[in-house]
């Protein structure tokens, strides 16, 4: 039998607690599974955004929720950052000029830059949501990728006014195939969610969410999260060690946890000039401005290390290098291009 609109109930229950053990009280009946955290992006905009809307991310955020926010007729702002992820003095600043519908963060192992946000900053976040009465999206793709200390609790279990939908997926820390991902929400925004799920499809597989059940319910995704670390921080360190062997102009923060590293291109380089270089070494990186919520970006590429073996991961550093190299040769032996759009997606 088909599973109901707002997911398998084994499915729900099993999430529901999970996420119990990671201090996030949801029971299943505040669990909406979703294909992937993509459909939940979409269906929080449905559900929550009309045009003209007003949505605060970090300044560099995943470029896919930029898109489901603007297709929805909403003006994205992008609230400053630093190493720390973002700056709550900011935050506060466009709360109060914007009166934005929704907040949207990636607090931990943030998607492009790594940063994680600091205890104090999550609940300075969860103060100011508060005050203005403004919902916060937390996105949590990553938070169980740590390679050292594990990281400050997810601002849904330290949110005590309801205000916070959790987002969270199997595909990064499971079974990416099997597209299964869910959010968590106050009881108010359940009927809103599953309305907007419903217009976009009546009901995701129920095999498929029998078996993320099983996975998540029993003793093998705590097994499998202890392999994932293990071998992701092998591979963080492969591409570090490369970087600094093969790309030595290139400036990033090594990453705690998650899938990226944010790398500054030299001074003389923009993303314009060092894709096509790539592409003719065969390499694919992440432009900068794809990121980004508003203007910027330019300077910075994003390297993705979980896909990859070590070895690999050291042949494509060595090709970006030469790609480095060779448009560095060429930015001084000529004027500098304007800026096009990438040609490496």
């Amino acid at each position: 039998a088909p599973a109901p609109p707002p997911g398998d109930p084994r499915l729900r229950e099993a999430v529901a607690a999970w996420l119990g053990s990671r201090g996030i009280r949801a029971g299943a009946d505040g669990i909406l599974i979703t294909a992937g955290a993509q459909q939940g992006i979409n269906v929080l905009a449905r559900a929550f955004l009309s045009p003209g809307d007003v949505v605060l991310t970090e300044a560099t955020t995943f470029q896919c929720a930029l898109v489901a926010f603007r297709w929805a007729g909403a003006e994205v702002v992008g609230i400053a950052m630093d190493h720390e992820g973002l700056q709550p003095e900011a935050l506060e600043e466009a709360l109060e000029r914007y009166r934005p519908k929704l907040v949207y963060l990636i607090p931990t192992f943030h998607n492009p830059t790594g940063s994680v946000l600091g205890r104090e900053r999550r609940r300075r976040v969860l103060e100011l949501a508060g005050r203005y009465r403004v919902p916060v999206v937390e996105s949590d793709l990553y938070g169980e990728l740590f390679f050292e200390e594990p990281p400050p609790p997810r601002l849904t279990a330290l949110d005590a006014g309801g205000l916070v939908v959790y987002m969270g997926s199997f595909s990064k820390i499971g079974v990416p195939g099997l597209r299964v991902g869910w959010l968590a929400a106050p009881a108010e925004a359940m009927g809103p969610l599953t309305v907007a799920k419903e217009f976009v499809d009546l009901h995701l597989p129920a095999l498929t969410q029998r078996l993320a059940a099983g996975f998540i319910a029993g003793s093998h995704l705590e097994r499998h999260l202890g392999v994932l670390r293990a071998e992701f921080r092998l591979r963080r360190d492969a591409l570090v060690a490369a970087l600094h062997q093969r790309c030595p102009s290139l400036s990033f923060r090594i990453p705690s946890g998650g899938y990226y590293v944010w790398a500054q291109l030299p001074a003389s380089l923009t993303t314009a000039e060092v894709l096509p270089e790539a592409a003719e070494q065969g390499v694919v990186v992440r432009p900068g401005p794809q990121f980004t919520a508003g203007r910027g970006g330019e300077d910075h590429i994003r390297l993705c290390f979980a896909a990859l073996e070590p070895r690999a991961i050291a042949e494509g550093i060595r090709r970006l290098g030469t790609a480095i190299e060779t448009a560095q040769r060429r930015v001084g032996r000529t004027t500098r291009r304007p800026l096009t759009a990438a040609s490496v997606v």
